[in-house]
């Protein structure tokens, strides 16, 4: 069997929708517009346009579209409760595509890795959504907090001495 273990994974079950609801999610933060209230207003005014089943955050506007994310019980209950700012709540839909792969892969032997983990909010999203606790895999944590030029050049995050375990902090070796 080897280093890692065969228990089978804890996994969400994945219910029905309620045919009576269409999710909406609306979260205005976004990058790259130069007046946000003006960008805002714009697409308040484009929703008004709409059917209901609408998605707004993250620089993504999209409607009568799968919100299923907002459907999923047990991720919306792991997101909902990892959530530190409001971009966290913004990137649901970024959120979910990476839990979704990780409900593939926990299936599968071997550790996971986050490199760009920063305060470790989307790991922990996907550890709660599959299983918390009974989570069947290590899971690494990396973050470059020191971004100088020379801790990008000279050390890979394979070479943890400028990266960030969220589990163990290092500094850069000067």
């Amino acid at each position: 069997m080897g280093l890692f273990s065969r228990k089978k994974p804890k996994l969400p079950k994945l219910g029905s929708p309620p045919l009576n609801r269409l999710p909406v999610h609306f979260v205005p933060v976004f990058w790259g517009c130069k007046n946000a209230q003006a960008f805002a207003d714009s697409v308040s005014a484009a929703i008004a346009q709409v059917e209901p089943g609408y998605h707004f955050a993250d620089n993504l506007f999209t409607w009568s579209r799968n919100n299923s994310m907002l459907d999923d019980e047990a991720f919306v209950q792991a997101w909902r409760s990892n959530i530190e700012s409001k971009p966290d709540e913004g990137i649901v839909w970024r959120r979910y595509i990476l839990a979704c792969a990780a409900y593939h892969c926990v299936q599968l032997e071997g550790d996971f890795v986050e490199c760009g983990a920063y305060t470790g909010v989307a790991m922990k999203t996907v550890i709660d959504y599959l299983g918390g606790p009974e989570f069947p895999r290590r899971f690494w944590g990396y973050d470059l907090f020191e971004r100088t030029t020379r801790c990008l050049r000279t050390a890979p995050i394979s070479n943890s001495a400028c990266a960030r375990n969220l589990h163990n902090t290092r500094r850069c070796a000067s």
